[in-house]
């Protein structure tokens, strides 16, 4: 990973890249067009100023046929450029919750907390964030998603406590934890996962902490 870029920041210059080509490509075809009529009309006169007017119909007509097909060049590649810039706005959105939601968790590095982002894992995709408490005692996991979540992200954040849990050795455990960036004043869990605004993470992820604690005493 680009060291200060979460993954959906890199995926977003990516597909930024890949629009950038397409419409690039798209300006080139409309030049090319531009001066193939440019072209023809400058070979019309000729022929026209020369009295051949056969062969300036004829000029006019290959031209019209070559610029014709550039630019139905030129359109395809400008249409092709929708899907990058559809997703490139859809990972920049991302992006920017990962990012607000980090900012928060960088509090807890002053507490003497690990904190790492994008990590990679055995699974798909990456650890947006993991924790370990300063005692070394329980592992967290931040899964970050913008509003919205589906079943299947709550079983991967699971999955992926289970796995840095197991790299720490944290004997209490780990706390899965999703934060919807978008969400305020929630906080509760489904599925085994805490489900947990910005606003609410810092001192949720104390009180997870200490409750597995007073489990364990």
């Amino acid at each position: 990973m680009i060291l200060g870029m979460n993954y959906p920041r890199i995926n977003q210059y990516r597909y930024l890249f890949r629009a950038g080509r397409r419409l690039a490509l798209a300006a080139t075809f409309a030049g090319c067009a531009a001066i193939v009529a440019v072209a023809a009309v400058a070979g019309c006169r000729l022929f026209a100023a020369a009295g051949a007017y056969g062969d300036a119909a004829a000029v006019l007509l290959s031209f019209a046929v070559i610029a014709g097909l550039l630019i139905v060049a030129a359109a395809c590649a400008l249409s092709s450029a929708g899907g990058p810039l559809e997703r490139m706005r859809r990972c920049r959105i991302g992006a920017d919750s990962e990012d607000e939601v980090a900012a928060v968790l960088e509090s807890l590095r002053r507490e003497g907390w690990l904190y790492l982002r994008g990590v990679n894992w055995p699974g798909v995709g990456d650890i947006d964030g993991g924790l370990v408490s300063p005692d070394g005692e329980v592992a967290f996991v931040v899964e970050t998603k913008t509003r919205t979540y589906l079943v299947e992200h709550l079983r991967r954040v699971y999955a992926q406590a289970t796995w840095w849990c197991r790299r720490y050795g944290c004997p209490r455990g780990a706390v899965p934890v999703l934060v919807p960036a978008r969400a305020r004043n929630l906080e509760r869990f489904e599925g085994g996962v805490l489900i947990v605004s910005p606003d609410r993470l810092i001192n949720a992820l104390h009180g997870a902490h200490a409750v597995a604690g007073a489990a364990a005493a």
